[in-house]
């Protein structure tokens, strides 16, 4: 598909409106160009004549005493429809919003100079929330997943430290992902530290709607490593053994919903070597 570009008149002032069509003559987008720069909201619509898209650009640097922020530049040339007008650098700044065709809201995220700043929320058709995300100086702080009726359905929280030796300057360290049923009782959480070593290391735990533990296991890069646990809904412990490398090993201890030892497996990799019944 081929889209027209009016360009008022080769970037000669200090602020340059531009409007592209596409090709039946309805408008495409429109945006102002300061100094051959992309810095001012960017606006895209639909056929129909509503909006599609209002994105907000400038040319800005952003530095801190605390940390350096590394920042890709956004190229009009590149980005919007292959446009030859050599329109350079605008950064994505402030807030963009993005709609659905009848004109509902679709997604909403910020940035400043460049980088994720704050809230980035998407919306069903329906206008509940779907996901939404918070940014802090382009790190990911929380991350959430709602059910279909509106209510969290996943909830992640992630920990940094600073390493000057990352490109980003940060590095992960440890998150928790803590998942909801849909009527808000908490379903499991899992915890994960040294997320972003080779070995990452994690404790997932499941409850019953009743809150009693069902399932509480160690992981080692999401396979199960160490010691592995069922429980009854009534509290009791079901089933207790180990595992390395997601193969059962030594003893395991199994249990009936009064508490009362049943019977005692060895495995050694993954292989069943003996049984002793209790009762």
């Amino acid at each position: 598909m081929k889209y027209l570009c009016l360009l008022v008149p080769f970037l000669v002032f200090a602020q340059t409106p531009v409007t592209t069509y596409y090709d039946s003559g309805e408008i495409l987008s429109r945006y102002f160009v300061k100094n051959n720069t992309l810095d001012s909201t960017f606006t895209q619509y639909y056929k129909n004549g509503k909006i599609q898209s209002k994105m907000q650009y400038k040319k800005c640097e952003y530095d801190t005493n605390y940390i350096k922020m590394l920042q890709s530049k956004i190229r009009c040339v590149s980005v919007y429809y292959n446009l030859k007008n050599k329109v350079l650098e605008g950064r994505k700044h402030g807030k963009w919003t993005f709609y659905y065709k009848d004109g509902s809201l679709k997604f909403v995220s910020n940035y400043h100079c460049g980088f994720k700043q704050g809230n980035f929320i998407t919306y069903r058709t329906d206008g509940i929330l779907k996901h939404s995300e918070f940014y802090h100086e382009g790190s990911l702080i929380t991350e959430r997943e709602y059910h279909e009726n509106g209510t969290l359905k996943i909830l992640i929280q992630y920990t940094y430290v600073y390493d000057e030796n990352k490109d980003s300057g940060r590095e992960v360290v440890s998150y928790t992902k803590t998942e909801f049923r849909d009527d808000s009782t908490i379903k499991s959480i899992k915890r994960v530290t040294d997320s972003d070593s080779s070995n990452e290391k994690g404790i997932y735990k499941e409850y019953y709607p009743n809150g009693f533990l069902k399932i509480s296991e160690e992981l080692v890069n999401d396979f199960r490593e160490g010691v592995y646990k069922e429980f009854y809904d009534n509290g009791h412990k079901k089933y207790e053994g180990e595992y390395i490398d997601e193969e059962r090993v030594k003893k395991h201890h199994y249990y009936d919903r009064a508490g009362e030892m049943t019977k005692i497996e060895s495995w050694d990799k993954d292989r069943l070597i003996n049984t002793e019944y209790k009762k």
